[in-house]
């Protein structure tokens, strides 16, 4: 959830730059610890899917961690005028979901497909649920090295 917030902010402010930064070096971790957590290796037990659990919460950690560091240590407090104004008001508040919720609604949609694809593939068994949760964080990193390919230019 808070990578969700810091990615919310760089996407606000086009600074995709910085978006790219934090989502490929979470990628990476989780690819890297789903390697050493899952089968054991690099020193660390081998814990199946527990493992891959693990995996995805040190990375999802270490994403946010990541993303807040360039937040706090950049200048984009002092740009945005960050943490200045802390009270809510809910005029705006309305009008950002209303224009939100749709897109709410699509990621509930996405996370679910996920969720009903990692059940049926569960019933295959451990090493292909944890092959399957491998290959979905390395194609988590796909958009991240063919988008600079296809895309026009933007601020980097």
């Amino acid at each position: 959830m808070m990578m969700g917030l810091a990615n919310s902010f760089y996407i606000g402010t086009t600074n995709t730059r910085v978006l790219a930064i934090t989502s490929l070096f979470m990628e990476c971790t989780n690819i890297g610890m789903d390697y050493a957590l899952i089968f054991g290796k690099l020193g660390f037990p081998a814990m199946g899917l527990n493992g891959a659990a693990y995996a995805s919460i040190i990375a999802e950690c270490t994403g946010a961690l990541c993303a807040f560091l360039i937040l706090f240590i950049g200048k984009y407090t002092h740009k945005f005028r960050l943490f200045q104004y802390l009270k809510p008001d809910w005029k705006i508040i309305r009008s950002i979901l209303s224009v939100s919720a749709p897109l709410i609604v699509q990621y509930l949609f996405g996370v679910g497909s996920w969720l009903v694809f990692f059940i049926f593939i569960e019933h295959l068994g451990q090493r292909p649920l944890a092959i399957s949760n491998m290959m979905r964080s390395i194609f988590g990193c796909y958009p991240y090295l063919s988008g600079p390919l296809v895309l026009p230019p933007t601020r980097w």
